[in-house]
């Protein structure tokens, strides 16, 4: 999977994994969008805030392909209706990539 990430998207974009899959990053050689390397905060935290602070980030840097590999929440399903288009499944991963904004090339 990584090295399909890899192929797929641009050397200096981000990625967004939704699940455990932290060496998605490593074997992508892609940065993580968020400070949130796995979703146990989001999905065990009693902690409020804590999806609006992912969402948040999510919205700022914009990574151009998220990997769902876990039930995803409401608010993320939501976020990801609108800025992103499915455009797979490997195993276990659903990707996600992000929609072009109206009027770009």
């Amino acid at each position: 999977m990584g090295r399909r990430l890899e192929e797929r998207s641009p050397a200096d974009e981000k990625l967004f994994n939704w699940g455990l899959e932290t060496e998605l990053y490593f074997y992508s050689k892609r940065r993580p969008a968020t400070r949130y390397l796995v979703n146990y905060p989001m999905r065990l935290s009693k902690e409020p805030g804590l999806m609006d602070d992912l969402l948040k980030q999510l919205e700022e840097e914009k990574p151009g392909v998220i990997v769902v590999s876990d039930r995803m929440l409401a608010p993320l399903e939501r976020f990801l209706a609108k800025h992103y288009v499915f455009s797979g499944q490997q195993k276990y991963f659903a990707l996600y990539t992000r929609r072009t904004p109206p009027g770009a090339p």
